[in-house]
């Protein structure tokens, strides 16, 4: 992970029983907020760069069907793997995949209800990239570094509801959009 310093800024800070990630993500207040602005009661999930895979499989431990965890990095699809098995979540199917371009025909082939974008390494990747994969998707939770998202493309991409539900750094925004 410190060979990639976006992966490592995805990290998340977890703690249950007597064991914990260190990371730096405040997982607590992320999936409070992550699970007041949505329900999962089977939904089917898809997580870009899923670092940990803490949101797939925590939401399938409220609700979801199904879960999908994509990264490109293997030692993260490792950590994400190892991480649901402690949770004992069963029903999430891990994908490796170096090409981003890639992602659109995962999510179309897997048709998920709720789309989990939300990692500095999606910094990178353009807009327009973006909204081929949100428009598949019924709901997604952004973490985004642009502070003022141009609403325009996202109500041309079906979305009724945009709210930015809380800033996750000095310089970045948790979204969330939803077609309902």
């Amino acid at each position: 992970v410190m060979l990639d310093k976006y992966a490592y800024l995805d990290i998340l800070d977890i703690k249950f029983d007597k064991y914990g990630l260190s990371g730096n993500k405040n997982w607590g207040f992320i999936w409070h907020n992550v699970s007041k602005s949505t329900t999962f009661e089977n939904k089917v999930v898809f997580e870009i760069y899923c670092c940990q895979a803490a949101l797939s499989s925590y939401s399938i431990l409220h609700g979801a069907k199904r879960g999908f965890a994509f990264d490109s990095n293997k030692f993260l699809i490792k950590a994400s793997k190892n991480l649901s098995k402690a949770l004992r979540v069963s029903n999430i199917k891990f994908l490796l995949e170096s090409d981003f371009k890639q992602l659109n025909q995962l999510i179309i082939k897997n048709n998920p209800n709720i789309l989990f974008a939300c990692s500095y390494r999606l910094d990178g990747v353009s807009i327009d990239d973006l909204m081929v994969l949100f428009k598949n998707v019924n709901e997604v939770f952004w973490d985004t570094n642009i502070q003022n998202i141009n609403t325009d493309d996202l109500k041309k991409n079906g979305f009724k509801l945009i709210k930015y539900i809380f800033k996750t750094g000095s310089k970045r925004v948790l979204v969330y959009l939803s077609k309902n």
